[in-house]
């Protein structure tokens, strides 16, 4: 726990002092450090053993020259390509290098993601909403697949918005080969077409969905009952036992970035490039996608996926608020609540403190 909460410090330190000219090249020493950090982790958060099941059943069952599903493997056949493509480097060194590949992919994705889209003064902001909000970086040291997926996501959308469509459309799909649920990242994908010219329609849109979704939130529970129900998605189904999501004050707090982003969509209309807008409007997707999470939590897994493009939407816009007292204080709320968030999720009575207590290295098994 201490390592990685030191690490992530330092790496924000570093890519503060990145915003000098002459300290630029520390961006990049910060996401290193962090990556490295990642690497060699071992049996650190709740699924690592899972996951090292999985690899095991896979490299002992299936080779590329015949791969064959037996009845008992419920995992996604991204994933299991995957497997069996670092099966031959053997049992637990492949594990190990598919551990370190994901974690070296999808952190330079996040590297790339945070470098092209947010302006070097705000990448500290960045970094610190990556590094210490409990749904990214630190939930990736267990959620793998989940966590994966939402990175090619990311390269998706940046694809998509260099108009490299059919690229685009190749990363969402084998997404969703790694982890069914990025499937719901693909209808949404075409908004990147969009300059989004009338905002105060959108804004109009976007509020009336929330609106809609929450007064029929019963309606959306029978509906993600039904889906969840089915054969494709039959391996999630017990996620439901660990409860329900409730509204409270946290919830009123949280609203407050949704309420900038319409600001800035009516306010600061010339100010926003189009992929700002794109993104600020898959980050309000999140705020709609809440209302199922009031009655199931499974769910909420969906939300990582819109909610990710909190990292850059959220300085961008924050960093434009033309009162600097204002600008200062939403600044000041929303890290006092990713540091609310990041030590519930390290206090002895979280689902998942005991497997994030204490950091493990893979120098501990050889």
């Amino acid at each position: 726990m201490f390592t990685v909460t030191l690490t992530s410090l330092f790496a924000v330190f570093l890519t503060y002092l990145s915003k000098y000219k002459k300290y630029g090249n520390l961006y990049k020493v910060a996401f290193i450090i962090i990556t490295i950090i990642a690497c060699i982790h071992y049996n650190f958060g709740t699924d690592y053993d899972n996951y090292y099941d999985i690899y095991s059943d896979i490299s002992n069952f299936y080779s590329l020259d015949d791969i064959s599903f037996s009845d008992g493997m419920f995992i996604e056949p991204g994933w299991t390509f995957l497997n069996i493509i670092f099966s031959s480097f053997g049992d637990p060194l492949g594990f190990i290098i598919l551990v370190a590949f994901l974690n070296i992919l999808q952190n330079y994705i996040y590297y790339k993601f945070i470098k092209i889209y947010v302006n070097p003064d705000n990448r500290w902001f960045a970094m610190s909403i990556y590094l210490f909000s409990s749904t990214f970086y630190i939930l990736n040291f267990s959620m793998m697949r989940q966590g994966f997926a939402v990175s090619l996501i990311i390269g998706a959308a940046m694809l998509f918005l260099k108009n490299k469509y059919i690229w685009s459309f190749c990363l969402v799909l084998f997404a969703f080969l790694v982890h069914k649920s990025a499937l719901i990242f693909l209808p949404f994908l075409p908004l990147g077409l969009s300059k989004f010219k009338n905002r105060k329609i959108l804004n109009i849109v976007l509020w009336s969905s929330v609106i809609v979704v929450f007064v029929f939130s019963t309606f959306t529970s029978t509906l993600y009952s039904t889906i969840i129900t089915t054969q494709t998605f039959e391996d999630y189904q017990g996620y439901d036992d660990f409860g329900t999501t409730s509204i409270g004050i946290g919830f009123f707090i949280n609203l407050i970035p949704y309420l900038i982003i319409s600001y800035s969509l009516l306010r600061q209309k010339g100010e926003l490039s189009s992929p700002i807008v794109f993104m600020s409007v898959l980050m309000f997707v999140t705020l709609i996608l809440i209302a199922f999470t009031l009655n199931n939590t499974l769910i909420g897994r969906l939300l990582y996926y819109f909610s990710v493009f909190s990292i850059v939407v959220v300085p961008n816009l924050y960093y434009r608020l033309k009162n600097p007292v204002v600008r200062y204080a939403m600044v000041g709320i929303y890290i006092f609540m990713l540091v609310w968030g990041y030590s519930d999720f390290f206090t002895p009575n979280n689902w998942a403190y005991e497997d994030y207590k204490t950091f493990h290295t893979i120098f501990e098994i050889f």
